[in-house]
């Protein structure tokens, strides 16, 4: 038709992963209830190991995906990493109710000693994104953690606590 301009067309590339790691969704025993976990784990025995203690409520949802796809990264580059929601939360047993602080730290605890059992040799790192960061620092207690890494951690509880306040509000 008159007027009508052409826009070329690229097809979609897909990307391109060396598929070497496999995920193994599972749960983990808790005192409080069934933990469950994402194990993204290599084919060969992990150089290293990276315990995600993720941001709570919806900042965990709204960053799944991203570690997911780390996850996968890291575990191709021959990194286990582990990722999973707190008791309360997720796809682990409870409700919101059994969410707690000294919960969640305990969940990251129990995490970490899951990975150090299954992998003594590897040195493990923890990672707390936001919230998590709690969890984090508190798991690191781990006498073999090799470095804590703390993504953005929340260091104002009382603003951090107004804000998620003023969120539910609108």
């Amino acid at each position: 038709t008159a007027g009508a301009h052409a826009w070329p067309v690229r097809p979609l590339q897909r990307r391109q992963y060396a598929m070497t790691a496999c995920v193994l969704p599972q749960y983990l025993s808790t005192p409080r209830g069934q933990l469950f976990s994402v194990l993204h784990q290599p084919v060969d025995t992990p150089h290293a190991l990276l315990l995600v203690c993720p941001p709570f409520f919806h900042e965990h949802v709204r960053s799944y995906r991203l570690f997911s796809l780390l996850g996968e990264a890291l575990a191709n580059a021959g990194i286990a990493v582990m990722r999973f929601d707190y008791v309360g939360t997720g796809d682990s047993d409870g409700d919101d109710e059994q969410f707690t602080l000294d919960g969640a730290c305990s969940d990251a605890m129990i995490a970490a000693g899951w990975l150090q059992q299954r992998w003594p040799d590897a040195p493990l790192s923890i990672m707390g994104v936001r919230a998590g960061s709690h969890p984090a620092l508190q798991a690191g207690g781990v006498d073999s953690v090799h470095r804590r890494l703390l993504w953005q951690p929340v260091l104002d509880w009382t603003q951090y606590v107004l804000a998620l306040e003023q969120l539910d509000a609108e």
